[in-house]
Order: C-alpha cells, then sequence, then structure tokens
C-alpha cells in the first residue's frame, strides 16, 4: 500500500477550507492546516509540539478542553463538540470545536483531529 509522503500530505491537509489540527495522545499539537493557521493567527512552527489546550484555550476554557480532549481519547466517542472562548492575535473569538478520534486499530485512538469554526462564521460557505 502506498502511502501519502509528508509535503502532499501537507498540501492535502492545506488544501481543505476547515480550520484542521492533529493532536497527540499527549494532547500536542501534531500538524495544522493553513486554514487553523489564520484563524488563531499564528504560524506553523509556533503551534507544532505546543499543548492545544494551551493554544486554544483561556484560562477558563482549557480545563474544559483538556476534559473534552481526555473523553475523546478514553472512549473514544464519536465526536465531541465544545463552545469555548478563544483569545488570538487578532482578539477575543468563541469557537466552536470538533474533536473526533483517529483509530487505525479498533479500540485503539492513535490522534485527535479537531476542527475549529469561529461561531460568527457557522453556516459560511
Amino acid at each position: 500500500m502506498r502511502t501519502l509522503g509528508a509535503p502532499l500530505g501537507q498540501s492535502v491537509l492545506d488544501a481543505l477550507r476547515e480550520p484542521l489540527a492533529l493532536v497527540g495522545a499527549d494532547l500536542r499539537v501534531l500538524q495544522v492546516n493553513a486554514a487553523f493557521e489564520r484563524l488563531l493567527g499564528g504560524s506553523r512552527v509556533e503551534l507544532l509540539g505546543q499543548p492545544i489546550a494551551d493554544r486554544l484555550g483561556t484560562t477558563g476554557a482549557r480545563d474544559r478542553i483538556r476534559e473534552a480532549l481526555g473523553r475523546t481519547l478514553a472512549g473514544p466517542e464519536a465526536e465531541v463538540r465544545l463552545t469555548i472562548g478563544c483569545t488570538v492575535r487578532a482578539g477575543e473569538r468563541e469557537l466552536e470545536l470538533r474533536i473526533g478520534a483517529l483509530t487505525p486499530v479498533p479500540g485503539r485512538v492513535d490522534a485527535l483531529l479537531i476542527e475549529a469554526q469561529r461561531v460568527d462564521d457557522r453556516g459560511q460557505p
């Protein structure tokens, strides 16, 4: 079976309009696409390896993010949705996070996929 190389895989992620982040079991950012970078106002280099809860949440939201990520890792639930306040370079934003588990082997979660969306952008093409 042929797999996508890193540059091609990143190109595929960047072509998607939805802001996406891939997070490891340690809850640190493994990969983001260009839309996620734009949403947070940071660069991929700044985001990679960082705890996702620290990058997304305000102080009050961090525990809620960690708890939702932990539920998904332990479940894995089909999908967890969470609306949080987030401080980014452009200011305060309210985000909806959709968190899903990536389970290449049944019962084992290797990573989490997070789709983020500004609440005021929902329903926009």
